[in-house]
């Protein structure tokens, strides 16, 4: 009877020897995401969300100048999402990539991790901005109370949702 699996402990810790896994890191690499007109794709993409993060803090700012007078929502009193915040958050975003990019410019096979990292950075600056938005515009109609009753609850579904992925992380690792 074959057997399927025939490695010693030892040789399994060693996965570049695994012809499965050499297969699959070079087939990655021959489809050339990272390349020519799919790189210049993902950067004007790039470009495209920046700028739409961009255009909440100006409609914000609009919002806040130029009021509607015949709008059920009242008009707001502070702004939660000055420019300045946008600037630091993009220096902040930019500053971290620009750190994966170096730390891990000579590996090409964690490119993808790369990105996720990026994807995942730019949807918290993303959620934190719309939060922001969201607050400035409805904070005088649902009230002081009101909006802490919201953050409580997001904050309380956020500890959920942070906590259940910290435990299957922790039982996939015992």
């Amino acid at each position: 009877m074959k057997k399927l699996f025939n490695a010693t402990f030892e040789q399994s810790l060693n996965l570049l020897d695994d012809r499965l896994v050499d297969y699959m890191i070079k087939d990655t690499e021959k489809r050339g995401l990272y390349n020519g007109k799919k790189r210049f794709l993902l950067m004007s993409l790039s470009i495209i969300l920046i700028m739409a993060q961009y255009g909440f803090v100006k409609i914000t700012e609009f919002g806040m100048k130029s009021p509607d007078r015949n709008s059920f929502v009242p008009e707001p009193d502070i702004n939660f999402l000055p420019e300045s915040f946008f600037w630091i958050l993009l220096f902040i975003y930019l500053s971290i990539w620009l750190y994966t990019r170096y730390k891990n410019k000579n590996n090409s096979s964690t490119r993808i991790f790369i990105t996720m990292n990026t994807c995942n950075n730019y949807l918290i600056w993303l959620i934190l901005t719309v939060n922001l938005f969201f607050i400035t515009i409805f904070l005088k109609l649902l009230t002081s109370i009101g909006m802490i009753v919201v953050l409580i609850l997001l904050t309380v579904v956020g500890y959920i949702v942070i906590r259940s992925k910290y435990n299957s992380l922790n039982i996939k690792n015992a």
